[in-house]
């Protein structure tokens, strides 16, 4: 596979979420503009390529890193917007454990780790967003 195609089976996974849904979930930032709410950009952050064993550069073991960049919008009540960022790590991580080859894309999900900065937003489309970052890293078929 390709970390296009991998992107590409966690977009979809996550657009079935119901809690994204298929409009807020891209490669590109376009989502800003159509999500009322919360939103993910996927993209690959990093890769390894070795050769599985001594001796044979056919056989490769790929590991991936793609990011899901996480956007939760302040509507302006403050309690839920929390609500909102609380749950986001839950979804993603309920929608991965459903299907962790990423709909055929790896051989497994090796692990998923996230985190955010308390302090952080960003200022877009005349709304503040509260960031989210959740590495996935997985091994891909050799």
């Amino acid at each position: 596979m390709s970390g296009s195609a991998i992107a590409d089976g966690l977009i979809t996974m996550l657009g079935a979420a119901s809690a994204f849904g298929n409009e807020a979930v891209a490669k590109d930032f376009s989502v800003l503009e159509r999500s009322s709410g919360s939103y993910c950009v996927v993209s690959w952050r990093r890769f390894s390529s070795a050769p599985a064993t001594f001796g044979n550069p056919t056989d490769k073991n790929r590991q991936w890193t793609h990011t899901i960049m996480g956007f939760v919008k302040d509507l302006g009540d403050a309690k839920s917007t929390l609500g909102r960022v609380l749950k986001f790590g839950d979804v993603v991580l309920e929608v991965i454990e459903h299907d962790d080859t990423l709909q055929g894309t790896v051989e497994k999900v090796d692990r998923v780790e996230g985190g955010r900065d308390l302090n952080a937003a960003v200022r877009a489309g005349g709304a503040d967003w509260l960031p989210i970052f959740i590495d996935v890293v997985s091994t891909e078929y050799s």
